[in-house]
């Protein structure tokens, strides 16, 4: 999620009114992606052993 908001990689292109939509998804990306692994650590540690 991260490396699609960052543009390491990117989605496929889709034509027409849904683009608009798509790069406004994109933007969110950029920081869903950090605050999804940011999550995950913090899962991590509080998993119990």
């Amino acid at each position: 999620m991260a490396a699609v908001g960052f543009g390491y990689l990117s989605l496929p292109s889709m034509q027409g009114a849904q683009n608009a939509w798509l790069a406004n998804l994109v933007n969110h990306f950029k920081w869903m992606g950090p605050l999804l692994l940011i999550i995950a650590i913090i899962l991590a540690i509080a998993a119990p052993a």
